[in-house]
């Protein structure tokens, strides 16, 4: 159902041919709302900061996005690294008990 929803995107990372991780943007007016996997094998070599780098760059152009958005618990410190790291700041909102991290130039 995912990949089949225009509005829905997903890139996987690879290095020598191999998943590394995963990076998926639901897009509703405007706003890509962000989630990202790294294979627990591959966490804490800076595989994350770096997919959403390239995600960034690969949405600069498109007209379509204005904006990112992630929904990150607050006690999860190595999702709220990662996102601060690729230039996503804490936007002051919570959804439930998610903190909203923003970046306003994909």
């Amino acid at each position: 159902r995912v990949l089949a929803d225009p509005a829905s995107r997903i890139w996987v990372g690879e290095i020598d041919g191999l998943g590394i991780g995963s990076v998926r943007v639901d897009v509703e007016a405007g706003i890509g709302t962000v989630s990202i996997v790294v294979d627990p094998a591959e966490r804490g070599r800076g595989h994350g900061p770096r997919l959403l780098r390239l995600l960034r760059a690969e949405l600069h152009l498109d007209r379509q996005v204005c904006a990112l958005r992630a929904l990150v618990r607050e006690e999860n410190t190595a999702s709220m690294a990662t996102f601060d790291s690729a230039g996503f700041v804490v936007s002051g909102e919570t959804v439930g008990d998610l903190r909203v991290l923003l970046c306003v130039q994909p």
